[in-house]
């Protein structure tokens, strides 16, 4: 239950500071020279590979004004797995299964040059989808809230 409540408060602040969302993004990080891979399996809640998960990959800014922003996205093989290429910067990965009522974040992590990472497996737990506009006073960035979370 802990992990639940800090997974809707990750996903609270990530979209509370303007993540852009999106399906199907052309990679734009896989320049010539500086991309490593990362990779990856993602399981359900009873330890079992899930496959066709979508994978939204989120770069983020040096500063903690700009939001982050989507530069690929992936899909898990028959096995769970995923392997994507990415230049050294600041990541943060959304997993979202195909039925859409499962879903997992990861916490932020750095790619350096010439170095492969291996996340640990990502566990799938039930999720809420909440949508609408949150509305700015004077430019000012409004925070969310979410009820039953800790932040």
């Amino acid at each position: 239950m802990r992990s639940l409540k800090l997974l809707l408060c990750i996903i609270a602040l990530v979209y509370s500071i303007g993540m852009q969302c999106a399906l199907n993004i052309a990679g734009d990080v896989t320049e010539t020279g500086n991309a490593t891979v990362l990779s990856g399996v993602v399981l359900d809640e009873s330890s079992v590979p899930v496959s066709g998960v979508q994978i939204v990959v989120f770069k983020l800014s040096d500063d903690s004004i700009t939001p982050p922003v989507a530069v690929d996205t992936i899909i898990t093989d028959s096995k769970g797995s995923y392997s994507v290429e990415l230049n050294p910067a600041y990541y943060v990965l959304k997993m979202v299964a195909p039925s859409d009522t499962m879903a997992a974040m990861t916490m932020p992590f750095e790619m350096e040059e010439g170095k492969t990472k291996e996340l640990p497996p990502a566990v799938l737990e039930p999720s809420v989808i909440y949508s609408g506009v949150v509305l700015c006073n004077y430019g000012i960035p409004t925070r969310v809230l979410l009820g039953g979370t800790q932040h």
